[in-house]
C-alpha cells in the first residue's frame, strides 16, 4: 500500500492548512452497493492491471468485470475541502474539491487541506481460475460483493507545531520548481 499527500487546488489564498489534532475522516462508504455518481463514490477507483506494455484497461468505480492478469489497483482519494469542524458522522465537515482530486473547493468548505490518496494493489491474478465470464469472484470482508462500498479512514496523528511548517515551507519550494510537488 502507498499513501500519498499531494497539494493540489487554485482557490486555496488562505493557505494550505495542517490537520488539527483530533480530526478525522473517511472516503467512500461501505453500505455503497450501486453508483450514483457522487463525488464520494467517483473517489473510489479500481484499475485493472495488464502487464507491461499491454494496452490499459478503463479505470472502473466498482470492481472490475474482466480479470486483471497484473493485479487489481485500489484507489482512494480522501476530501481535501473542510469547514473546521474537527468531525461529523454524516462526514458532512469535509468536501471535495470540483474536480475530486483536485480544483477549487466549495464556498461551504473554504479551508483547503492536503489531498491524501491511498493505493493499494492486490495480487488477483491467483484468483484468475475462479472467474465465471464477466463474473468476478471478490468480495470484501464486510460483505460488498460490488466493489462500491470500498473505503477508507484517516485519523490525524501529526503535530501541528511540526506539518504546518513543513508545509508551508515544502509547498513554497514546490511552487517554484516546475516539478516540484508535495
Amino acid at each position: 500500500m502507498l499513501i500519498y499527500r499531494q497539494r493540489y487546488g487554485t482557490n486555496d489564498t488562505g493557505g494550505l492548512r495542517a490537520f488539527p489534532p483530533g480530526f478525522n475522516m473517511v472516503a467512500g462508504y461501505p453500505l455503497f452497493r450501486s453508483y450514483t455518481d457522487t463525488p464520494r463514490q467517483q473517489a473510489i477507483t479500481y484499475a485493472c492491471l495488464q502487464g507491461e506494455g499491454a494496452p490499459a484497461v478503463p479505470q472502473t468505480n466498482g470492481f472490475p468485470t474482466r480479470n486483471c492478469p497484473a493485479g487489481l489497483r485500489t484507489q482512494v482519494y480522501f476530501p481535501s475541502c473542510w469547514n473546521g469542524t474537527l468531525a461529523s458522522p454524516d462526514q458532512t465537515h469535509v468536501a471535495y474539491p470540483d474536480g475530486v482530486d483536485h480544483g477549487n473547493c466549495p464556498e461551504s468548505h473554504p479551508i483547503r487541506l492536503i489531498s491524501i490518496f491511498f493505493e493499494a494493489i492486490w495480487n488477483t491474478p491467483d484468483f484468475a481460475d475462479m472467474w465465471y465470464g464477466d463474473e468476478q469472484p471478490f468480495v470484501w470482508s464486510y460483505g460488498d460483493p460490488t466493489g462500491y462500498g470500498y473505503h477508507g479512514g484517516f485519523f490525524s496523528g501529526w503535530d501541528v507545531n511540526i506539518l504546518q511548517p513543513a508545509i508551508d515551507r515544502k509547498c513554497r519550494s514546490s511552487l517554484q520548481h516546475p516539478h516540484g510537488s508535495f
